[in-house]
């Protein structure tokens, strides 16, 4: 999944302040004024909020934004916790994300490692819509294990506990 850019233009006297952060006013001169692009995740949902019923707002999606490097990775363990018996197992999803918050290309290199007992399987992975998953079983009881996950520069870790 990649990003969007979003275009918009304000015809009519005022100024318009979308949900995701962007302000322009027209000059009052009666020709449009250009607002600034602005990158976005995929999925856009904003408020728009008009104070004249004269004024119109015209709004263009691209969706030729290329993701930038990782930068920020969210994790997801289901379930957090389990029987820590050597075979029952945990998904880890890593969400990678560049630094607007939009998803990384498809094909990211992602790592997965585990601290403790337990295994991870894949180790090696790649992202598909900006997530990569892993399957972690903890081998010791009572100890949990914690899943550590790289790409590129981002790092991050999550634990999953023993029932």
């Amino acid at each position: 999944m990649g990003g969007m850019r979003i275009r918009y233009v304000l015809i009519g006297a005022a100024l318009v302040v979308a949900a995701f952060g962007v302000a322009c006013s027209d000059d009052d001169d009666g020709e449009p004024t250009p607002g600034s692009a602005t990158d976005l995740p995929a999925t856009v949902g904003a408020t728009v909020s008009v104070p004249s019923p004269a004024v119109t707002v015209v709004a263009t999606a691209d969706a030729d934004v290329t993701p930038g490097p990782p930068i920020k990775i969210e994790l997801l363990a289901d379930p957090q916790e389990l029987a820590c018996d050597g075979e029952a197992a945990s998904t880890v999803t890593a969400r990678v994300l560049d630094s607007d918050g939009v998803p990384v290309a498809d094909g990211t290199d992602v790592t997965f490692s585990v601290q403790a007992l337990g295994t991870a399987d894949p180790i090696n992975a790649t992202t598909g819509d900006g997530e990569a998953t892993t399957s972690v079983v903890a081998l010791g009881e009572d100890v949990g294990v914690v899943v550590n996950v790289t790409s590129g520069d981002a790092a991050a870790s999550i634990r999953i506990d023993c029932l």
